[in-house]
């Protein structure tokens, strides 16, 4: 389970700056989006925490339809690899 936290942690970490990057906001003015403090947002970032699934709903409610299937692929794509990579 760890490793399945820690892929889904940093594919998370990735969105959210990438999806910050696009609507050209500050990590404090994407933090009031989410509905969570500055600190945690730079930890979410960084990969240190992971969003909870309050924020994680405010973060996905910022996506357009494309962008949330596009991040669902992807993790579906690192499920598949991960899961073929232990089954080998």
């Amino acid at each position: 389970m760890e490793r399945w936290r820690a892929i889904t942690k940093a594919l998370l970490s990735q969105a959210a700056l990438a999806q910050r990057t696009r609507l050209n906001l500050t990590q404090e003015e994407m933090a009031e989006l989410l509905h969570i403090s500055c600190r945690a947002y730079g930890d979410l970032e960084r990969s240190k925490n992971c969003f909870s699934s309050v924020s994680l709903m405010f973060f996905l409610s910022t996506l357009d339809d494309g962008e949330l299937l596009l991040l669902v692929e992807q993790f579906r794509r690192l499920i598949a690899d991960g899961e073929m990579l232990i089954g080998s």
